[in-house]
């Protein structure tokens, strides 16, 4: 997960998500492909809504 302040979150499935701030979340993936859900959650975020949280 990319969060609004540059950092990233790496969670498994049955792990909660914080409730504050935006999310950028890319798709769940095995180890070497977390490059490509990395670029995927910046993606996200940035069309994630300001004001949303």
């Amino acid at each position: 997960m990319a969060r609004q302040d540059g950092g990233a979150m790496v969670r498994r499935y049955a792990e909660a998500l914080p409730s504050r701030g935006r999310l950028g979340v890319g798709p769940a993936v095995e180890v070497l492909g977390l490059p490509e859900s990395w670029a995927a959650a910046k993606t996200a975020l940035r069309f994630a809504a300001e004001g949303t949280e």
